[in-house]
């Protein structure tokens, strides 16, 4: 349950970057005053290029979630630096357990 309970906290946070990512256009479109258009676009011209900086904090944080569960004396940047600098130091979990196929 909780591997499932932390996979879909995940795709939330995912779905959150892209919404908080491309929202901006879609306001354009449906709004298309060109004081709205004026007003916006500096947003998405902000936000567009961030996307993949959203994505990977969502990555990385999962990650460091999963080395300080196995090694409980390590601090959030000692985590995180061994995330980034040597990957294979991160023990790999299984998102989902399905019995059935044991």
């Amino acid at each position: 349950f909780e591997h499932s309970r932390t996979a879909l906290r995940q795709a939330l946070m995912y779905i959150a970057a892209f919404i908080l990512t491309w929202i901006w256009i879609v306001i354009t479109v449906v709004d298309e005053r060109s004081e709205v258009k004026e007003m916006i676009e500096p947003l998405f011209l902000l936000f567009q290029p961030l996307q993949g900086m959203f994505n990977a904090a969502i990555f990385f944080s999962s990650k460091v979630t999963i080395l300080r569960k196995s090694n409980t004396s390590l601090t959030q940047c000692e985590a995180l630096r061994r995330v980034i600098l040597s990957p294979s130091s991160v023990p790999e979990v299984l998102v989902s357990c399905n019995s059935d196929l044991d």
